[in-house]
């Protein structure tokens, strides 16, 4: 009886799928015409774009609407919406013209209809908006190009140098930045004169004119750690995390270990947040730049950068002769206010590359003229560094973590 009724259930429950399958929603009718086209088309222009509104017709075949044009390098775009939207978001236009577009209405059998021809006008490219603010010029050790990228388009900066004084420009390096704005160094150069250039590339192959300058880098080195110590002024927080001064005393800043997570300088948990503290460099300076290494991997080898206790925000601050009661009062001269973001980008993911550039070769901070340190390049032979926020977030307490710290520019002898 069970047996008779199992195979009744299964007769039925067959029957069914072939009346769906015979009846399906999703089936095309090779025979059906092309769709109408769209009408009342609008154009918003966009900054290298346009967007495209429109309204469709009441055509049960219509499937998607799409728009074809052709862009400078000759290259064809094709831009598609479904029959659900009523937009479509054009992109890659290189100059302030008027380009032809075709827009299409297209069937679930793949059938278009005529075309609907428009004409669109974008905003200026965003390569060429950020062209206009481009900069070149003399830093520690190499040059530096800043920026400003208001649209924050993908953009390549590509940084050119003739230091040979041969005629001909080699290929520094190429910068990738989506930021609003910023600044990248190149490094590596001799006190020497010689010819720079920089031009900017968008993803669709625009290029924009060259700019030159004639530079000569600013000496830079290396200060030497070997006179660096603990200047424990009042006020200032030094004190291990879990009194283990062995694994995370102050002086592990300056150890020449950057990739071990047992040999950095980790501050107590209850420590308030901002906290800071004074390194004496042992010797008058003028500071270039710091780096901060982030702490080493986990025993199971998980990263451990831009996580944690690490350093995200903190100010800098410099004197030659500090009030030795610890306060902040005009012995120290603001050198930077600094904030840290990820190497690879915002993803959360951690990689070996945020690895090696945050712990192994330690996050770059270069000094700069700004409104917060309008004369960052004093004399100064004692560093205070002013923590805001680690990255485990905002918060009034909590530990920090530094693995290393390295100081760059030149001795004043």
């Amino acid at each position: 009886m069970k047996r008779s009724l199992y195979i009744a259930l299964a007769s039925l429950l067959f029957m069914g799928v072939s009346c769906k399958e015979e009846g399906r929603l999703d089936h095309i009718d090779m025979s059906a015409p092309a769709p109408e086209q769209v009408y009342d088309v609008t154009v918003k222009p966009t900054p290298g774009g346009a967007i495209l509104k429109y309204k469709m017709p009441k055509d049960e075949n219509l499937l998607y609407v799409k728009a074809v044009y052709q862009i400078e390098t000759g290259a064809v775009h094709t831009a598609k919406a479904s029959c659900y939207e009523d937009s479509l978001v054009l992109e890659g236009f290189g100059e302030v013209k008027s380009y032809p577009v075709k827009i299409y209405s297209v069937g679930r059998n793949e059938k278009e209809s005529a075309p609907v021809d428009q004409e669109v006008t974008p905003l200026t490219p965003s390569y060429l908006t950020a062209f206009e603010s481009l900069q070149l010029k003399a830093s520690f050790g190499g040059v530096s190009v800043s920026f400003k990228n208001p649209d924050r388009a993908a953009l390549a900066i590509v940084l050119l140098g003739d230091t040979a004084n041969t005629g001909e420009y080699t290929e520094f390096e190429t910068f990738y930045t989506e930021a609003s704005m910023g600044s990248f160094p190149y490094r590596g150069l001799k006190e020497k004169e010689g010819k720079f250039a920089v031009y900017l590339r968008d993803r669709w192959e625009h290029y924009s004119s060259t700019k030159e300058a004639v530079l000569t880098p600013l000496y830079e080195e290396e200060i030497s750690k070997d006179k660096f110590k603990n200047a424990a002024l009042p006020t200032d927080t030094y004190d291990p995390v879990e009194n283990n001064y062995s694994a995370y005393s102050i002086d592990h800043l300056w150890d020449g270990v950057a990739t071990d997570r047992n040999s950095m300088f980790a501050t107590t948990k209850s420590a308030p947040i901002p906290q800071w503290f004074t390194v004496d460099l042992g010797r008058t300076v003028t500071v270039s730049r710091v780096k901060l290494h982030h702490r080493g991997k986990g025993s199971r080898q998980e990263i451990q950068v831009y996580s944690g206790s690490n350093v995200k925000q903190f100010e800098l601050y410099g004197s030659l002769s500090p009030n030795p009661d610890g306060s902040w009062d005009d012995s120290w001269t603001p050198l930077g206010t600094f904030n840290t973001t990820k190497y690879s980008g915002e993803s959360p993911t951690l990689t070996e590359e945020d690895h090696q550039y945050a712990c192994v070769q330690g996050v770059n901070y270069d000094l700069e003229e700004s409104e917060f340190a309008p004369n960052p390049f004093v004399q100064v032979r004692y560093l205070r560094f002013k923590v805001l926020e680690t990255f485990a977030g905002p918060s009034t307490s909590g530990s920090i973590w530094i693995s290393e710290l390295d100081v760059f520019g030149k001795e004043i002898k």
